[in-house]
């Protein structure tokens, strides 16, 4: 089965909505020319690729795409090499493992995209019978962020891509509000691609090895929680969300670094 990924300027467009958490989104919608009323669940990740929750027909021709069902269910054709397909960056030639579908979000209010965790935990996802695998959808309750802080002095805080550009930021504007990273202490308990998907508790399972560096400045707003079990993974890091950032300064990307997969 081959995945979805969606154009570079519609998932910009996307961007400007808030995160579900780390380079992620639970999004509903639908893909423009087709299912035209259907509107299904999908996970965004960082570098551009959807996953229908659910094994479901997409389409005229009612194509059946890589689900997240799938994905736990190790319905992954052998040999097909999928952690390093979803860390493709950009091309203008289409790959033969991927189709490019432009997605449009359903436009009822607060039921195109999942705000946070606890968001998630509590939408209707969790109210209807399905396929995942127990324990992918978080209980009822999520760990909220419930410090909020403002920085007394620029600080430096890291997040987590599957992508080798992270499509949060840009260099005009900055990091994006909403945004989830982590903390300098945070990281040292996480060296590889494996790792982070883990503890960060990421709802696709490819190594995350694309590490942002970012300067928050003064003043800037923070959330801070911990990453709540979910997807089938433990959590238990520091998860930090950029509420606001005064005017006339951006959150500055200084680096980037690749990490190992395991």
């Amino acid at each position: 089965m081959k995945l979805i990924r969606i154009p570079i300027e519609n998932l910009v467009d996307i961007i400007r909505n808030q995160e579900t958490g780390m380079s992620f989104r639970f999004l509903r919608g639908r893909f423009i020319k087709e299912d035209r009323t259907k509107i299904k669940w999908y996970v965004l990740i960082s570098s551009g690729f959807m996953f229908p929750l659910e094994n479901s027909r997409i389409g005229a021709f009612g194509e059946n795409y890589l689900s997240v069902n799938d994905i736990y269910e190790n319905q992954i054709d052998e040999g097909y090499k999928f952690s390093d397909t979803i860390k493709q960056p950009y091309s203008e030639y289409e790959s033969s493992l991927y189709e490019v579908k432009e997605f449009i979000e359903f436009t009822q209010p607060n039921e195109h995209i999942i705000f946070n965790r606890m968001a998630l935990s509590n939408s209707s996802l969790n109210k209807k019978s399905s396929s995942l695998p127990p324990n992918y959808l978080p209980k009822v309750g999520a760990s909220p962020l419930l410090g909020t802080i403002k920085l007394k002095h620029d600080q430096i805080f890291y997040r987590y891509c599957w992508s080798s550009l992270d499509p949060n930021y840009d260099s005009i504007d900055g990091l994006s509000k909403n945004t989830y990273l982590t903390t300098r202490n945070d990281i040292d308990f996480v060296n590889s691609g494996y790792g982070i998907v883990g503890r960060y508790a990421m709802p696709i399972p490819a190594p995350a090895i694309h590490q942002f560096e970012y300067v928050i400045p003064k003043d800037s707003i923070i959330r801070v929680g911990t990453v709540a079990p979910m997807f089938g993974q433990a959590g238990g890091g520091v998860e930090v969300q950029l509420d606001n950032v005064p005017k006339g300064v951006i959150a500055e990307q200084l680096a980037s670094t690749k990490l190992p997969e395991y």
